[in-house]
């Protein structure tokens, strides 16, 4: 098995992302599946019945088997900020902009198929195997970067995705820190 486990609840398959297994009595979730689909997730980490995948954001590397789950009735969460790049990734790929180049899509950097999923705002708090899960927007590696946040028996946890490049590391701290577009780019978002 190619499971690292944290602690009794959550544990760490690597791939081409390290996804996330939270497991409690009441039910189970994933954040960022990478090329795995619920078959392999399910094979690795010993478990079956999956309550939501959590995205953190659109890069492939996180979210290339995402269609997987929702093709299996499993629902999947994604950041609102990002909706587009999730759902209409062949649109994007195909009128590349090179004026914003913050915001271009370049054509390895998300899934290779659409992913149709829940949009989650900054902040939401969703009901997932019995904790609270809240969206917590973390911009800098992509523009609609979200970790989710969850306490259990006391722990609180933080599911980054790429935030970090290295244990307590930012990958780059600017990219925190920087404001990337106007307000008329924050609205073409949308």
């Amino acid at each position: 098995m190619d499971e690292n486990r944290i602690d009794d609840f959550v544990s760490t398959i690597h791939g081409t992302c390290s996804s996330h297994v939270v497991s409690t009595d009441s039910g189970s979730f994933v954040i960022d599946c990478g090329q795995f689909g619920p078959e392999e997730i399910s094979k690795r980490a010993e478990k079956t019945n999956w309550e939501r995948l959590f995205l953190t954001h659109f890069h492939r590397d996180q979210c290339e088997a995402a269609s997987d789950w929702v093709d299996r009735g499993i629902p999947v969460s994604i950041s609102f900020s990002e909706k587009r790049f999730f759902e209409e990734g062949d649109v994007l790929r195909s009128s590349y902009d090179t004026y914003d180049n913050y915001t271009a899509y370049f054509q390895t950097r998300g899934a290779s198929r659409d992913i149709a999923g829940d949009p989650v705002t900054d902040y939401d708090s969703l009901s997932c195997a019995g904790l609270d899960v809240q969206a917590i927007p973390l911009p800098g590696h992509t523009f609609g970067s979200v970790g989710y946040c969850f306490e259990l028996k006391g722990v609180r946890y933080l599911a980054c995705g790429d935030l970090m490049a290295s244990p307590s590391k930012l990958h780059e701290y600017y990219s925190s820190q920087w404001s990337y577009m106007s307000f008329q780019g924050h609205v073409n978002l949308l």
